[in-house]
């Protein structure tokens, strides 16, 4: 099928969707009716939250939820918690527990080529001591968390505005959040918070010139795809953001060693799952240009990669400074960077 017929026919729609409750397909969780009935004690009632406007990410949350609940028989059951109360389980992006501790900016992608691709990434967080550097630094904010999701490649900078030069960027309103805003801050432009949602209508309106987006699901259907006349890649990373799940650390802590294995083995196989729709959405998202050649895809010019490359290196050195926690991690990331040979 062609992709645009994919796309207007439902297919794209079917692949988000069908992540969601009830839904049939090899990739998804099975409907309720295959969940096994609670022990007779009763289930587990558990709640997670939803940052607020990351709906399309609450597909994955309720697939691993059902996930869960087969896995143990029953005994865990999640509902999606009321919006602003307490909740037993967080899902979302990486970067918003950056809000707590600065060195969690580590553990939700790095700008500017200094990252690592997603398998390193993983590679890093099970074998490197990721994990247990995360495990230590989210425990005095009573959390534990876990990697559920990766964007795979980024779609780039979306931009309306030719870059040619640095002082291209003087001034410039980006929709940026996190490390990202501070690179560009470095080179001078003006990093502005703009939800996903919002992507689109902040470019077609001119609120933004230029819009950063650390993976390729909005770019994956006609109605999100920005209004922007280029798109630099592989834009601000070299690499999307992670997923993550946080439980509380009561709560993990209550757990048996064989629950603490379940809740593991099932974000693993989740995180598995979201890569592999990355590069499904990435593929739809290529092919959806209306009209054909639009909007310009190009690379950035070489110098102004370096100058990108050079502040990315200077916001994370920064980082690393930031306390002994972040030196730490700091450490543990370089070194696995230049063992695995990821920064090369």
């Amino acid at each position: 099928m062609h992709r645009r017929g994919f796309l207007t026919s439902g297919g794209a729609a079917a692949v988000a969707a069908g992540a969601g409750p009830g839904r049939v397909g090899a990739n998804f969780a099975p409907p309720e009716a295959e969940i096994p009935a609670a022990s007779p004690a009763g289930a587990r009632r558990l709640t997670l939250s939803l940052p607020p406007g990351e709906e399309l990410a609450g597909f994955a949350a309720d697939r691993l939820a059902q996930r869960l609940a087969v896995a143990t028989g029953g005994r865990f059951r999640i509902e999606r918690g009321a919006p602003g109360t307490p909740c037993d389980l967080g899902f979302g992006d990486a970067q918003r527990l950056s809000a707590l501790h600065p060195g969690f900016a580590f553990f939700a992608g790095l700008p500017a080529g200094a990252g690592l691709p997603s398998a390193e990434f993983d590679a890093w967080l099970i074998i490197g001591g990721g994990q247990l550097l995360w495990d230590e630094l989210a425990r005095p904010f009573g959390l534990k968390p876990l990697v559920v999701g990766h964007g795979g490649e980024p779609v780039g900078l979306w931009c309306n505005v030719r870059l040619e030069q640095v002082t291209d960027f003087a001034g410039l309103p980006v929709a940026a959040d996190g490390l990202a805003a501070r690179v560009l801050e470095r080179l001078g432009a003006r990093p502005m918070a703009v939800s996903p949602a919002r992507l689109r209508a902040a470019l077609a309106q001119g609120e933004v010139a230029a819009a950063h987006w650390a993976g390729p699901l909005p770019a994956a259907a006609f109605d999100l795809n920005p209004l922007a006349q280029c798109l630099y890649q592989p834009g601000l990373y070299a690499s999307a953001a992670p997923t993550t799940l946080t439980v509380e650390r009561g709560l993990w802590d209550q757990l048996a060693p064989a629950d603490q294995a379940v809740f593991e083995a099932c974000a693993a196989q989740e995180y598995r799952l979201r890569l592999a729709e990355a590069k499904l959405y990435a593929g739809v998202a290529a092919g959806a240009r209306v009209p054909s050649k639009w909007p310009l895809r190009r690379p950035l010019p070489a110098a102004l990669s370096d100058v990108l490359a050079a502040a990315g290196r200077a916001v994370v050195a920064e980082l690393a400074e930031h306390d002994a926690a972040c030196r730490r991690i700091a450490d543990s990331y370089a070194a696995y960077r230049d063992w695995s040979g990821a920064g090369a």
